[in-house]
């Protein structure tokens, strides 16, 4: 049998755009919406097209975007502290949390939140022939789910995942002994994420997620991020949102609610300062100002701004603009 070639990705960020951008089983984008220096920890093992990875962090965030091609993934929260919804189906701890391929991931985490989750091919998914949900978000229901499944399933899940990523962790002194054991390591961790798969899938029962509700007020906030991030420089009033989509002030403030946890107005001035961090990282803005940038997602009066930033995210802008430059060099 030829041996799996193993890959281990660890690192820790104070931004939530590196962290979106280390998760290589996502394509997603991450938006900061809770105030505060932010700690993002992660850990994948990639293995013969699984991969197993753990997620921590301290701010809350609304993860936004679709699992790589031919793939589906679960996810469980292993740690919540604060208000968490995924898909709509809020998060107690302990839930486990599926997607299909071409689904929408939705996600707003926790203050505090710890996640460990693998992803799977859908061809062996396929040739294992459980009868998990469907997903896909051409079905009539929510394009994605939580498993209600008993509470003792999904912890043996969860400490088989962190089982797998600790073993992949301690790595022998000697590279060839390495490969040697991560290959091994990897073939019984597939088995057995697979095994675990189809036990759970023998008892597990589909939560009610995908209510009509819901899915009516995600259409709503759907739309109205849409219009929020093409028009993020312009001086947008709620009203201005409401009318663009047609809904109420009153539908709107319930649909970011009900779906984020986060007023309208709340999440149009976390957007931009999440994109203004993002261009004050970028090297594409290096001749730009503080000011400028500020200008460009919005915020016309700097010292406003100044203080809006410091509050969301620990440190003044000319702080990260300082950190980018050392970093470049």
């Amino acid at each position: 049998m030829t041996p799996l070639p193993c890959i281990v990705t660890r690192f820790e960020t104070d931004d939530v755009n590196e962290l979106a951008h280390g998760l290589t089983v996502f394509e997603q984008r991450f938006d900061q919406l809770s105030a505060g220096r932010f700690d993002g920890r992660f850990v994948e093992v990639s293995f013969g097209g699984v991969q197993v990875y753990c997620e921590h962090t301290n701010q809350s965030i609304h993860e936004a975007g679709r699992i790589r091609a031919n793939a589906r993934g679960f996810a469980i929260a292993s740690e919540v502290q604060g208000r968490a919804v995924f898909c709509g189906s809020p998060l107690a701890g302990g839930e486990l949390m599926m997607l299909g391929e071409g689904d929408e991931l939705d996600f707003r985490t926790a203050r505090i939140m710890r996640t460990v989750g693998f992803v799977l091919p859908a061809e062996r998914l396929a040739e294992l022939q459980i009868d998990l949900p469907k997903t896909g978000a051409r079905t009539a229901a929510a394009s994605s789910r939580v498993i209600c499944a008993d509470r003792t399933m999904t912890v043996e899940l969860r400490l088989l995942v962190e089982r797998i990523l600790d073993g992949f962790a301690g790595r022998p002194d000697s590279p060839g002994e390495a490969r040697n054991q991560h290959a091994a390591l990897a073939q019984t961790a597939i088995d057995e994420l697979e095994t675990a798969l189809v036990v759970l899938a023998q008892r597990a029962s589909e939560s009610a997620v995908a209510r009509p509700v819901w899915i009516a007020r995600r259409r709503v906030v759907s739309r109205a991020i849409s219009f929020i991030r093409e028009n993020v420089a312009e001086p947008i009033t709620i009203g201005a949102l409401c009318k663009e989509i047609n809904v109420s002030r009153r539908t709107l403030q319930y649909c970011f609610e009900d779906v984020l946890g986060i007023a309208p107005l709340a999440y149009l001035k976390a957007v931009r300062l999440n994109g203004a961090r993002r261009a004050l990282k970028s090297p594409r803005s290096r001749s730009l100002g503080v000011g400028d940038i500020a200008a460009q997602w919005g915020f016309w009066h700097p010292s406003h701004f100044r203080e809006d930033y410091r509050r969301m995210f620990g440190e003044l802008p000319s702080a990260t603009r300082r950190r980018q430059g050392e970093g470049a060099a």
